[in-house]
């Protein structure tokens, strides 16, 4: 006997506006970006040179926020165009994504170099590069997921090669 089919969001979700998805995830990303940008700006009012000294402060902090709106991003992209996808895929670009490796990996990072006075910048660029390359990982991740659970209007696999 086959194991029971996992839930998919469609089934667990049916009747949730896309809408809600979209205002959430538009809020959340603009809510990164904001508290960055105050914290940053906290930051630079102690020392006002400190992106003179250190200039890739402002691409680790910037990119940080985009690794954090783009697993927001993804989870709202799966909430609404692909139904077909397992809730534990959902759950675990929410808990994994997002809360192990953004606020418990990265987010620390972050709060080192920023709050240290790391005044080397090789430092500052490899944590740059880590972000750089989660980001890459979950631009990866991303089209994965599209290619294993869209399916179109008509019900073909995406990249299904529809040759007459």
């Amino acid at each position: 006997m086959s194991p029971p089919a996992a839930l998919t969001i469609g089934e667990a979700r049916p009747n949730v506006p896309r809408a809600r998805f979209i205002v959430g995830t538009i809020f959340l990303v603009c809510l990164f970006f904001a508290v960055g940008y105050v914290i940053l700006r906290i930051r630079l009012l102690s020392e006002p040179l400190l992106l003179a000294c250190v200039p890739w402060l402002l691409p680790l902090w910037i990119l940080w926020g985009v690794y954090m709106s783009l697993a927001l991003v993804i989870s709202a992209y799966a909430n609404m165009f692909l139904p077909r996808t397992p809730v534990a895929v959902d759950e675990a670009i929410t808990y994994v994504a997002f809360g192990a490796l953004g606020g418990g990996v990265l987010g620390p990072m972050e709060v080192i170099a920023l709050g240290l006075p790391i005044r080397n910048q090789r430092v500052v660029i490899a944590f740059t590069g880590v972000v750089a390359a989660f980001i890459a990982g979950l631009l990866v991740f991303w089209v994965w997921l599209v290619c294993r659970y869209y399916r179109g209007p008509a019900g073909e696999a995406a990249g299904a090669n529809n040759v007459a």
